[in-house]
């Protein structure tokens, strides 16, 4: 009997020394296969995204202006130090930035309020999360020529529904201390939906079990959301914070159909000047500076919100 068991066990390791032998003579083709696997998305990457990039960097090294195509030049960073001392890019910056961040904070707490109204069980809340989410899916160009009509002083809907309620109307779009509301209103409308339904669907992720504790604790609504519901949702705010932050800060269709930039630069974001820059005046190389300003702006405050919450978030598993 005790042959039989010693016998066994070494058929055993025989069988499973076999085994890896053969995972380890397999494993340079599975890796190759993945690599095979992956050149897809690898040549995608490469087309579409680091070959515009790099060629960007490369046109903003130039003087480049399509009036002169004859002229061009190899200026180093010139365009770049052109930028910086220009007064207009510094103020259509500081326009972007007041923007992006009253933008991307009013619609993650309006979306935040929305996604706890909307996780009910209740009869039609489906239809309605379908009617909620329309808006995201207009193109921003459409969106902004809607709000431009709406907005009119003398036929808009707005004003029209102001006056109706014994409220004064208000030039929305056509006074410059009023157009950035006008502009966070919009933005508001189109955008909320799509980060209230990100935030909704991490809601309802959250286990049951953890509502019901909280639920035994005698926890409100206020509390439940301020202390289970924002550290339980952490990555999913970085993720939809990172989507609106770079989007916003980014925007040109819709504050272009809408505003134009103006009245005066009260609504000039840094996206139409560099657009501006080069589709009207024909610096080529001056605008694509810009827009590679605008990028690095963009990826550093995407690396600083991904090390704050990605800090916090470390500190709260450990």
């Amino acid at each position: 009997m005790a042959q039989a068991d010693v016998r066994n066990d070494l058929e055993t390791m025989v069988e499973t020394h076999r085994k890896r032998e053969v995972v380890r003579r397999r494993g340079p083709q599975l890796s190759w296969q993945i690599y095979l696997l992956l050149l897809p998305t690898i040549l995608y990457l490469l087309i579409w995204t680091i070959w515009p990039l790099v060629y960007a960097v490369g046109v903003s090294l130039f003087r480049y202006n399509l009036m002169r195509p004859d002229l061009i030049k190899f200026v180093w960073l010139a365009n770049y130090a052109r930028a910086f001392n220009s007064s207009v890019f510094k103020g259509s910056l500081e326009v972007s930035a007041t923007f992006t961040v009253a933008a991307v904070s009013s619609q993650f707490l309006l979306a935040f309020f929305l996604a706890l109204v909307l996780d009910r069980t209740m009869r039609g809340i489906g239809l309605l999360r379908t009617l909620f989410i329309i808006p995201v899916f207009l193109s921003p160009t459409v969106v902004g020529l809607l709000w431009r009509n709406m907005y009119f002083a003398d036929r808009g809907v707005v004003d029209y529904l102001f006056t109706r309620v014994g409220l004064p109307a208000v030039h929305w779009v056509g006074q410059a201390s009023t157009s950035m509301a006008g502009v966070l209103i919009m933005d508001a409308w189109e955008w909320t939906p799509f980060v209230a339904l990100v935030l909704l669907a991490g809601i309802q992720s959250v286990p049951p079990d953890i509502r019901e504790a909280a639920e035994l604790d005698g926890l409100n609504t206020f509390q439940y959301a301020w202390r289970i519901l924002l550290p339980t949702l952490r990555p999913v705010i970085l993720v939809v914070l990172l989507i609106r932050t770079i989007d916003t800060f980014k925007t040109f269709d819709s504050i272009w159909n809408l505003t134009r930039g103006g009245p005066g630069n009260s609504t000039y974001m840094l996206s139409i000047f560099a657009t501006q820059t080069g589709l009207t005046g024909g610096e080529i190389g001056l605008a694509t500076a810009m827009a590679v300003l605008m990028a690095v702006v963009s990826n550093i405050v995407g690396l600083v919100l991904v090390l704050y919450l990605g800090r916090r978030e470390f500190s709260s598993n450990s």
